[in-house]
């Protein structure tokens, strides 16, 4: 920051322009996080409020250890064939939280004064947009950062999740030369058709790292449910056993825009999905015969989410939202994706996709939609750890609006 003495920001403040539009006021605070700094950008209803601050990460340790720590970590773990959930789970969360809201400079004077500055103006937390945007050090270089989950910012002053409180984002912000594509345009409201994959696949298969075995779903049936409740026209793809699942999904995305067919606005999966030893995530299809499954690479499923010109990827699957994963959407020009960074129970990821539909039926914007969807699931669920795995990903510049 140029100059962030405090009677600098509260002459800033003062200056803002007052807002004179009829709509509701909103505020975005937009974090860009390079390999050597971070930006901070806050903005009211357009306007900066403070002067955007770029700060080197300089001495920042545990951001570094926060990248070591959650590479393999989950909420959940697997013993005895059973899953259960990991020891302490909340206490780590809530550590890594915290430390990147100081890492940040969330906590910190400059920023927590503009924030309640927006706070006075909007008058509500769910109208302060949050956005992570990971900026590429090259093109052929991942943010150092990847595996951070700052989507668990946490706010000291009101002792909880952000995520609570707050829409929460991330963008993966690559180098022109990592990209295969320039994203599709955007869109006001993801009301429009939806196809749901249901990919019945259970058996075992041998990926680098090992042999993983993935057992039948139980909540697929009650998933699709709750969509069609939301969505009168929403189209379901039935993946199963001995159907040639490969060849029947690219042939359905592919064909998207002739027209015999709808422009697909959102491909909801709803599956296994798993990040390999390698870090490459696979989507996990039915395969020929009783007990065999087919990998399909994320790779080859953003292209196809490509050719659809999909507006809206929702990965209802353990994983989906592995750096990865998320890499090579972005890299296909979706503009926006919802996915799962750990392994969930699949009947309360049934429950969550099924209340975002629900908000983007009524016409809510997908920040909004998403973040009713965490409360939703946090208050249903209070004792689990699904509320802190699902994933926003928007590439959009206006991404409150969609």
């Amino acid at each position: 920051m140029a100059n962030d003495a405090p009677e600098t920001v509260a002459a800033h403040l003062k200056s803002s322009s007052l807002h004179q539009g009829a709509g509701p006021r909103t505020a975005r605070i937009e974090l860009q996080v390079g390999a050597a700094n971070i930006r901070t950008e806050i903005i009211l209803d357009g306007q900066p409020v403070i002067v955007p601050s770029s700060r080197d990460w300089s001495g920042r340790y545990k951001l570094s250890q926060l990248e070591d720590r959650f590479l393999d970590w989950s909420p959940l773990k697997h013993e005895r064939d059973e899953l259960r959930y990991t020891d302490d789970w909340l206490g780590v969360l809530k550590a890594a939280g915290e430390d990147i809201s100081y890492e940040t400079e969330y906590a910190g004077k400059t920023v927590s004064d503009a924030i309640s500055y927006c706070l006075d103006q909007v008058g509500t937390h769910d109208r302060i947009h949050v956005r992570f945007s990971l900026m590429s050090p090259g093109a052929a270089a991942t943010n150092p950062f990847v595996h951070v989950p700052f989507e668990l910012l946490y706010d000291p002053g009101k002792k909880d999740f952000v995520r609570w409180l707050a829409p929460i984002a991330r963008r993966d912000c690559l180098n022109p030369g990592s990209r295969t594509a320039t994203a599709l345009p955007n869109i006001e409201r993801l009301t429009g058709h939806t196809l749901f994959v249901k990919s019945d696949a259970s058996g075992g298969y041998e990926f680098p790292g090992g042999e993983r075995m993935f057992d039948p779903l139980q909540a697929l049936g009650a998933e699709f449910e709750a969509l069609a409740r939301s969505r009168a026209d929403a189209e379901e793809l039935v993946l199963t056993v001995g159907g040639s699942a490969l060849m029947q999904l690219q042939e359905r995305l592919t064909s998207a825009q002739s027209a015999k067919s709808p422009t697909l606005q959102i491909i909801h999966f709803g599956g296994h999905s798993i990040r390999a030893g390698d870090g490459t995530v696979y989507l996990i299809l039915p395969g020929t015969v009783d007990g065999e499954v087919l990998p399909l690479r994320m790779s080859e499923f953003a292209a196809w989410c490509r050719q659809a010109r999909t507006q809206l990827v929702i990965l209802s699957s353990c994983e989906s939202s592995a750096p990865e994963s998320v890499f090579r959407l972005s890299q296909a020009g979706m503009p926006a994706v919802i996915g799962f960074r750990w392994e969930v129970n699949d009947l309360e990821a049934a429950f969550f996709t099924g209340q975002v539909h629900a908000e983007l039926a009524k016409g809510s914007s997908l920040a909004r939609a998403f973040h009713a969807a965490l409360r939703a699931v946090r208050n249903t669920y209070p004792d689990t750890p699904t509320f802190v795995s699902p994933m926003l990903v928007v590439q959009d510049e206006e991404w409150t609006t969609i």
